[in-house]
């Protein structure tokens, strides 16, 4: 099941050179060039795609029901001109419906999050040819219907990058 959820990115400022030329009907010059300074305003975000996919399906209906184990795999890349510095990825997860299982990647659980410290991602790297990959594993303790919520946060520094809400029904 495809992770659904709503992006807040991040933005950083670029400057380019502008070449202007000014040509006036009244005044007796030839046209002047003048060079200035154009700000713009661009996207700076790591790119992530997050699934939720059954590793342990008990009662073998393909979907998320009570006693599976569950994988919430991330995958992320720097598609930007930017480093991002001191770089984290972070999930708050309701520990009452669901029993964590395994952390790959270095990621730390502290009981109702997991982070993982990114330290520099360059530009372009990961890239979007080659992802990089984390996630995490858990058991459904949840009763039918109840959805299975979390908050999925990338940061570099102080700064948040992406936030998403992410959901997982359960039958």
């Amino acid at each position: 099941k495809n992770a659904l959820g709503q992006t807040t990115p991040a933005f950083g400022t670029a400057y380019f050179e502008n070449l202007i030329s000014v040509k006036s009907n009244e005044a007796e010059f030839d046209p002047e060039p003048l060079v200035d300074n154009l700000k713009l305003t661009v996207a700076t975000i790591i790119v992530s795609e997050r699934t939720y996919y059954l590793t342990k399906d008990l009662n073998d209906n393909k979907r998320p029901s009570a006693g599976d184990e569950v994988r919430y795999n991330i995958k992320y890349f720097n598609p930007s001109s930017f480093n991002f510095e001191n770089a984290r990825i972070i999930i708050n997860y309701e520990q009452t419906f669901i029993h964590i299982t395994g952390v790959n990647s270095g990621g730390v659980d502290n009981g109702d999050s997991i982070v993982w410290d990114l330290g520099t991602v360059t530009i372009g790297q990961p890239s979007y040819e080659n992802p990089a990959c984390l996630g995490f594993s858990f058991i459904v303790l949840s009763n039918p219907g109840t959805p299975i919520f979390n908050t999925f946060t990338a940061m570099s520094g102080a700064r948040i990058l992406e936030t998403n809400n992410d959901s997982l029904s359960v039958q």
